[in-house]
């Protein structure tokens, strides 16, 4: 049955993996095999499957032609470059690269401002996720009770159907809010 337990235990997984913070961040410059394994190190609890990469060199490379990155010095990759690869791996799961480039011209203007911007632009990110990660556990345990209250009616309803419904309102949401950003983005940017 669709309970509290075992939806709580759930978001307690999701939202144990901790967050890459600035001060985490090497003040050093990285060559390419570092920053991926740095990364991958880093961001490894965000892998849905163990054989799941988070970044590769390849990928570094592409991210780079489409204008996402800074350009490495000498081959080396700086602090503000390993933000916005953490960035761009948490935005392409939701947006496509050419949206991911739109947003980032913005900040790329705000560092040529301010040698920190990025930093505090992405610690300021990091405490609002802190506080949606929060939220999410209302969220979730509202939409289980609208579930169980609907279900209840229906005859034969069974863990495994409940369970699915909740899957449907979290991806409605999750589509609804990807849907919204990408029309602040046509609009904003």
């Amino acid at each position: 049955m669709l309970n509290e337990e075992n939806l709580s235990q759930l978001i307690r997984e999701i939202s144990s993996a901790a967050p890459v913070r600035t001060a985490d961040i090497p003040d050093i410059e990285l060559y390419m095999d570092q920053v991926t394994t740095y990364i991958d190190n880093k961001l490894g609890a965000f892998k849905r499957n163990e054989k799941d990469k988070i970044l590769t060199k390849a990928m570094i490379n592409n991210y780079a032609k489409a204008g996402l990155l800074i350009p490495p010095k000498n081959k080396k990759y700086s602090k503000d470059n390993m933000i916005l690869l953490i960035l761009i791996y948490k935005l392409k799961q939701m947006l496509s690269i050419n949206d991911i480039g739109e947003l980032f011209s913005h900040l790329f203007a705000g560092l040529k401002r301010d040698d920190k911007f990025l930093e505090i632009v992405y610690d300021t990110y990091l405490d609002m996720e802190q506080d949606r990660h929060t939220r999410l556990e209302e969220y979730a345990f509202q939409d289980m009770e609208s579930i169980k209250k609907l279900s209840s009616t229906i005859e034969g309803e069974s863990e495994q159907w409940q369970w699915f419904l909740l899957v449907m309102l979290l991806i409605t949401r999750a589509e609804s809010e990807r849907r919204l950003a990408e029309k602040i983005i046509d609009t904003y940017f």
